[in-house]
């Protein structure tokens, strides 16, 4: 479909038993990544806390990223995050504990056997969409990450999390991308208001000359159209969605 082939990627699941050393492997297709925020590094808010305005469905996406937060108890802000961050906890290895049910069966051990498991990604879209992950749920609370999280305009490389046979495999059309589109969340748990921003560069040309804004940013909020004067307004801690799409052989040469 039109949607697998600009949206469509795959992931490499690789699972290797800590007892025998198997390793297995599964190929897993993909039409967005999702990625949390660092535990170590985020800043969240808890259902029914009030110490934010954040939380008003009446105000402007942006307006989160304004104001500096404090983490719980009165202490400062975590580290920065970038998406670098994201993508490294996205790509880490995991250990899988034998747990009843849960546990991983090696198919050499026959048998369940505590495991490290990782993910990458093997085939890269056309357009990437990054879905950073801004609810948590827990069976006793509910929780919005209000990390404000930096990520590249121009070059996001996903070579550091592709295996050497991945990057083999996308050399041809590349795997770095530019910022396309980005949507922000503001509000909380319970309701919220949705803007996006956007890159017209990709536009038609016909598009382009009638809007008079080709090449540049803008900022879609309801009915309401306006050019972006500073692209630093586009990165802050409500940043939901970004798009990216696959940089030209040419350019990443260049």
């Amino acid at each position: 479909s039109i949607v697998s082939d600009y949206f469509g990627g795959q992931l490499l699941s690789t699972v290797e038993c800590m007892t025998c050393g198997h390793i297995s492997q599964t190929f897993d297709p993909f039409i967005d990544i999702a990625v949390e925020v660092p535990k170590s590094r985020d800043s969240h808010q808890k259902q029914g806390e009030n110490n934010s305005s954040s939380f008003t469905l009446s105000l402007p996406a942006t307006s989160t990223s304004r104001r500096p937060r404090r983490g719980g108890g009165g202490q400062p802000d975590p580290p920065p995050c970038g998406l670098q961050d994201c993508f490294e906890a996205f790509s880490a290895n995991e250990t899988l504990p034998v747990s009843g049910d849960s546990g991983y069966t090696c198919e050499k051990c026959k048998c369940k056997r505590e495991c490290k498991k990782a993910l990458s990604i093997f085939k890269c879209p056309e357009i990437l969409v990054v879905q950073i992950k801004r609810f948590r749920y827990t069976s006793l609370s509910r929780e919005k990450i209000g990390t404000k999280v930096s990520y590249p305009l121009d070059c996001l490389d996903l070579g550091p999390y592709m295996v050497s046979a991945a990057r083999s495999e996308n050399a041809a059309l590349g795997y770095t991308y530019q910022l396309s589109g980005v949507v922000h969340h503001s509000g909380g748990l319970s309701g919220g208001h949705y803007i996006a921003h956007v890159n017209t560069s990709s536009a038609s040309s016909q598009d382009s000359s009638r809007t008079g804004n080709k090449g540049k940013w803008v900022c879609f909020n309801d009915s309401r159209v306006t050019p972006v004067t500073d692209t630093r307004e586009l990165i802050d801690s409500s940043a939901y969605v970004l798009f990216y799409k696959r940089r030209p052989q040419s350019e990443t040469a260049a």
